[in-house]
């Protein structure tokens, strides 16, 4: 007996136009704007974006090194071991992405400062 996978896909992703997405920026605000650039520039599951740390990206060989998930609350292992891995950082977004290290998000103040996307809540 062949048993379902639990995590298939019930319908298909939907994808942004440009216009679409500039739109969808424009009504967001922190972090939910970070959350959003870097799951549209790279792929990554909201998970990954979530346990997005600043270490993780490495700028000079413009790589980003996906290796955590938050899930209930809690960073962990990615949920496959395929998606841990190195994606390619294009280089407009890197450099819009490096203004934000140190910050802890994209040009804000944040808690805690190492990760990418954090939330101002404790």
């Amino acid at each position: 007996m062949r048993q379902r996978s639990a995590n298939k896909r019930k319908k298909k992703p939907q994808i942004l136009s440009p216009d679409e997405f500039q739109k969808l920026h424009d009504e967001l605000h922190e972090p939910y704007r970070t959350r959003v650039i870097v799951a549209m520039c790279t792929g990554m599951r909201v998970s990954e974006v979530l346990a997005l740390r600043w270490d993780h990206i490495n700028f000079k060989a413009g790589v980003m090194l996906v290796q955590q998930g938050v899930v209930n609350g809690r960073i962990g292992f990615v949920k496959t071991g395929a998606s841990n891995d190195y994606i390619p950082l294009d280089p407009a977004f890197a450099q819009i992405s490096s203004i934000g290290k140190g910050t802890g998000r994209m040009g804000l103040p944040s808690l805690p400062p190492s990760l990418v996307a954090a939330t101002t809540r404790a």
